[in-house]
């Protein structure tokens, strides 16, 4: 029941906004185009980095795959060096840091003519699906009406209002904790907590990694992306939502049902994780990078998320699919937003929504194809 409404509520409250139309590669007379990815950085997905490959042979001593990575990478670009490894969910899937003179464009070529890479891109950025601001949308129309063009939420809770025992990552903008529909509703990492047990506050945030698993203070998700976009390494264990979008996302999944207060989500009992991709810096025009999205779902998948939600789009890329494949091999239900406003996504693809080649993602284009189905 859990997956079939996180199935709905994206497809039934969420659109897209423009389509971003991006080609292949890269135009270097196309300077907006630029605009569509993070500077100063590629992502790398290298072949074998073991002590079997043939890259080994060409470099005297023993050198860990970091360092093997290090060396193909200046290689390419001299002073590009690996910043991140996702390496727990794809193997050689990396993001390089470019130093200050080189551009992606020669990066993207220079790393391409290598037999070492099996693909390089830019970081792509990712916008937002729209939510839209008219206060009546937040009556609920889309879960019962008299018209029965609803999504027969009430015909379901008398069949499952969910399960605390399910936990769904919302990858977003992060979410407001103390929501008084949702707090009740959190996924808690329970060796970060803090007493009081189960609630989100300050004292929890002590600057330890309780449970060893590399982020600290992840006491209810984390925040990869941090207070600038510009800057690295600045996340942290508080994934505070000013925004608006992940808190609202969050929401239509769990809003606690049956507490006399504020609206109800699809399901009324379940655990969110959230995993925070927009930083706070982007309020006024959202976006996220492929990087962040790929360390939000790789922590997703270590740490027993059974879905994932995704609405936002943007490019196609190579390492995001990659590691939303690993997330179905893992057995995670993986969401994608693919907007109701009428936009043919068939002609202009938008991404992770298209990736239909992903067995068994669920891909609903329209919230009728969805009704469709369910009748």
């Amino acid at each position: 029941m859990l997956a079939f409404g996180a199935l709905i509520f994206v497809c039934a409250q969420l659109t897209f906004a423009q389509v971003i139309d991006l080609p292949g590669l890269p135009d270097t007379a196309d300077k907006a185009w630029s605009s569509h990815y993070k500077q100063g950085e590629v992502i790398v997905r290298f072949a074998d980095t073991g002590p079997n490959a043939p890259i080994r042979k060409a470099i005297p001593g023993p050198l860990t795959d970091r360092a093997v990575k290090n060396v193909i990478s200046s290689m390419a670009v001299p002073g590009a060096s690996v910043h991140k490894e996702f390496d727990r969910i794809v193997p050689g899937l990396t993001l390089v840091k470019l130093p200050g003179r080189a551009t992606v464009e020669e990066a993207l070529s220079a790393f391409s003519r290598l037999t070492d890479v099996l693909y390089v891109e830019p970081n792509y950025r990712y916008k937002l699906a729209a939510v839209p601001n008219d206060p009546l949308f937040y009556e609920q129309y889309n879960m019962f009406n008299f018209w029965d063009a609803d999504i027969d939420a009430v015909e379901a809770w008398d069949i499952e209002t969910g399960d605390p025992n399910i936990i769904v990552a919302v990858i977003d903008t992060g979410i407001d904790y103390n929501h008084p529909d949702l707090s009740a509703n959190l996924w808690i990492n329970t060796p970060e907590d803090k007493p009081p047990l189960g609630v989100v506050d300050i004292n929890d945030f002590d600057g330890v990694d309780d449970d060893n698993n590399g982020y600290i203070d992840d006491i209810c998700g984390y925040d990869f992306a941090g207070n600038d976009a510009n800057i690295i390494n600045d996340g942290d264990g508080d994934p505070c939502d000013i925004i608006g979008h992940g808190t609202h996302v969050s929401g239509i999944i769990g809003a606690v049902g049956d507490n006399n207060e504020g609206v109800v989500g699809i399901c009324w009992d379940t655990s969110i994780m959230t995993l925070k991709i927009y930083a706070d810096d982007r309020s006024v025009d959202p976006c996220a990078f492929a990087s962040d999205a790929i360390e939000a779902i790789q922590y997703a998948i270590n740490m027993g998320a059974k879905v994932i939600n995704t609405s936002w789009y943007g490019p196609d890329s190579n390492g995001l699919y990659d590691a939303i494949n690993d997330a179905n091999a893992n057995g995670i239900l993986v969401i994608a937003g693919a907007g109701n406003d009428g936009s043919d996504i068939d002609a202009a693809p938008v991404y992770p929504a298209c990736y239909e080649t992903l067995p068994p993602v669920k891909v609903w284009k329209s919230a009728k194809a969805l009704l469709r189905v369910k009748k």
